[in-house]
């Protein structure tokens, strides 16, 4: 997991943040700033831990501080409010889960106890991005039923679906993979029945987690490209395979 950190720091892209960059050209500014946690992680982490300590506690204050000033979703408002909001809201959790790999899979006491703290608005912020993600895609669903009058409304960027997906789907294997390796069971295995997720993430059909789980368990899995194969994958294994860790 920690790999995500060092990539991230020394090229910029990263799995959790894929589709993300390819929706804008201009990074997230709280991306931005996830940026430089992360390569404070590389370079004080192990000789100015104290100084690495004070920059994240500070910064993931200011994270918290932002979602609550962030607007209420309102679905009168338009598509590309909508959007918007949603982008925001994924770049708020992307950042989130890279703070919370970093402190997860540390080897220090205090990380655990402060990435425990954050653990119910890191979750908070998972079922909020869901529900976020489900209102944008029945309000342009809706809209395709009625008859419009002038322009037709621009159709909702996959992109940005497709970030918010993705982010959800690793905040799940963060927890997942973090609960097994070090309670042996996998803290999150209820939430997945609760969500649906693309059988592709740039792909229109939907399946629920546990019907995955089912074509998993049976070898036969929906077509993903590599890398949404092992993220999915990831969290099935991990709990699935508590058994093996017992």
């Amino acid at each position: 997991m920690l790999s995500y950190i060092s990539l991230y720091a020394t090229s910029g892209t990263s799995p959790i943040i894929a589709f993300t960059n390819q929706v804008s050209t201009e990074l997230d500014p709280v991306l931005g700033r996830a940026l430089g946690i992360c390569a404070a992680h590389g370079t004080l982490a192990w000789t100015q831990r104290h100084i690495f300590d004070q920059l994240l506690d500070h910064e993931l204050e200011d994270l918290a501080a932002s979602s609550q000033s962030a607007p209420v979703y309102d679905t009168r408002w338009q598509r590309r409010q909508l959007e918007s909001l949603l982008m925001e809201a994924t770049a708020r959790l992307q950042a989130f889960i890279m703070y919370q790999i970093i402190r997860l899979f540390s080897d220090r006491a205090r990380d655990f106890q402060k990435a425990a703290a954050h653990e119910a608005l890191f979750a908070s912020w998972v079922r909020e991005l869901q529900l976020q993600v489900q209102i944008l895609q029945q309000n342009t669903s809706s809209r395709g039923n009625t008859t419009i009058i002038g322009p037709m409304p621009e159709e909702v960027n996959s992109k940005v679906i497709d970030a918010a997906h993705r982010a959800i789907l690793i905040s799940y294997t963060v927890r997942a993979v973090h609960s097994v390796l070090n309670f042996k069971t996998c803290a999150v295995w209820d939430d997945l029945f609760t969500i649906t997720m693309p059988a592709s993430l740039s792909g229109a059909p939907k399946l629920s987690y546990p019907e995955y789980v089912v074509l998993w368990e049976r070898g036969s899995r929906p077509t993903l490209d590599d890398d949404n194969k092992r993220l999915r994958n990831l969290i099935v294994a991990a709990c699935k395979g508590v058994s093996v860790v017992q």
